[in-house]
């Protein structure tokens, strides 16, 4: 995870990347930083977006990520699929 503005940095090794993983990185960050978090970014992948990859399904009931995301005030984005870059 890193912050742009500040240049926030926290990293963490997993074995698997999966949902679960995903939500619980998710915690630690929102843990470790030491302000607010308005906004957070992420790609795209299964782990994270209800709509994922080129996939117009969207993932069966609510995303926990999001759950986490809501129960701390925090506007969850994805990027677009298949266009991980952003200019803002």
């Amino acid at each position: 995870a890193i912050d742009q503005t500040t240049t926030f940095a926290l990293t963490q090794l997993v074995e698997k990347v999966d949902l679960k993983t995903a939500y619980e990185i998710l915690s630690t960050v929102l843990k470790a930083v030491p302000y607010k978090t308005r906004t957070l970014l992420t790609d795209s992948g299964i782990q994270v977006c209800r709509y994922s990859g080129n996939s117009n399904t969207p993932y069966p009931g609510p995303m926990r990520f999001d759950v986490i995301c809501t129960a701390c005030s925090t506007e969850h984005r994805c990027t677009k699929p298949e266009h991980p870059w952003t200019d803002g």
